[in-house]
């Protein structure tokens, strides 16, 4: 199935009315977010994609707590997958989201909720094969959402607004 084809029937077809806020999509049932701008709603989160330039882990997620929000912790990271492989594809860029190795845990979290990644989501050699690789991206071509890199290597980013 085509990534737009999961959008839409996920509900998250177009609906930015102006570049300040997002009103319901009218060909879903599903309400979306009013987004302070420069985000914008995705389904019931709203998010800013940061393109240029490209930034490191920390430096990423400093812009996106100076936008009054903070790195990506997508409660469907399919959603915001299926979004970046329709918009933002070609070419392929990785895309930082707010998800660390907890070194204590052994495990990747989220960094605001503390709530591991599953699993399932990760790309099927990852994380595990990646010492030293600690924080994770989206990148589109991986078929799963999540993969991890060095924290210094500069890239895209996803920021959420809370």
């Amino acid at each position: 199935m085509a990534a737009t084809n999961v959008i839409h029937e996920a509900g998250l077809g177009p609906a930015v009315t102006n570049q300040m806020f997002c009103s319901r999509d009218h060909n879903s049932h599903e309400e979306t977010r009013r987004c302070p701008f420069p985000f914008q709603a995705l389904g019931k989160e709203c998010y800013y994609f940061g393109k240029n330039p490209l930034k490191n882990w920390q430096e990423a997620r400093s812009h996106c707590l100076g936008l009054g929000g903070d790195l990506a912790t997508p409660s469907h990271p399919y959603k915001l997958y299926s979004y970046i492989l329709d918009n933002f594809a070609s070419p392929a860029h990785e895309w930082w989201v707010g998800a660390s190795l907890n070194h204590q845990r052994s495990g990747f979290e989220y960094i605001t909720t503390n709530e591991p990644l599953k699993s399932g989501d990760w790309h099927p050699t990852l994380p595990q094969a990646r010492p030293g690789q600690d924080c994770a991206y989206i990148h589109p071509h991986n078929q799963r959402p999540w993969a991890n890199f060095p924290c210094t290597n500069v890239e895209r980013f996803i920021c959420q607004y809370p």
